[in-house]
């Protein structure tokens, strides 16, 4: 019997699988607010290809929205262990079919891929630093195409590192960033690249 999956219950899931990461303030997964946000978007502007730096619930939520689109999805994750781990869930949840959506990859390697432009949405996760994640914004402004979005997990818990973000992407061809509060748990820094279409 196939189970039918809403994102509380996908969060209830990832929760009981992944304990530890509940008990982290700085790597607490993303919010179900944050989770509805981020699909708002995919659905609202009719997004096929995410790439996403960092796995855990969020990656969840992309195989919610995979399982029901036409989707392409790049996470880089920590560790082989971690991305067998989140492949593994998505598996279990959704099936082969929709775990075929999303390509895993070694997030070490970030940087060093060629940034294609082809993406429609980035999802930015904190980890490893939050440092090196702004230290990696031109690149990840150049992986999404003209019109398309990066989203920034809960960079403005400190308002230091919202204006660097904000700073960072502005001067990688970012047409504005806006700070969003889908909940009172977390924000998502909203870019936008270039010319919207």
């Amino acid at each position: 019997m196939t189970r039918t999956w809403s994102l509380q219950l996908l969060r209830s899931y990832y929760q009981n699988a992944y304990k530890e990461q509940f008990t982290d303030a700085e790597n607490f997964p993303i919010s179900v607010g944050q989770a509805e946000y981020l699909l708002g978007i995919l659905r609202q502007f009719k997004l096929s290809r995410v790439m996403q730096l960092g796995a855990g619930y969020s990656t969840l939520a992309l195989g919610f929205w995979a399982s029901q689109e036409d989707a392409e999805i790049v996470s880089y994750a920590d560790g082989a262990y971690w991305r067998d781990f989140m492949s593994g869930m998505v598996e279990e949840a959704f099936g082969s079919g929709t775990a075929a959506k999303i390509d895993f990859r070694p997030l070490s390697r970030v940087s060093e891929a060629e940034p294609d432009g082809s993406f429609d949405l980035a999802l930015v996760g904190q980890g490893p630093s939050k440092n090196k994640r702004i230290e990696d914004i031109p690149w990840i402004v150049s992986s999404i195409r003209e019109g398309g979005f990066a989203l920034f997990d809960d960079f403005s818990s400190r308002t230091r590192f919202a204006n660097q973000v904000t700073r960072a992407a502005l001067a990688s061809g970012c047409q504005s960033v806006q700070w969003a509060e889908p909940d009172a748990y977390r924000t998502f820094g909203v870019a936008r690249r270039g010319a919207v279409q």
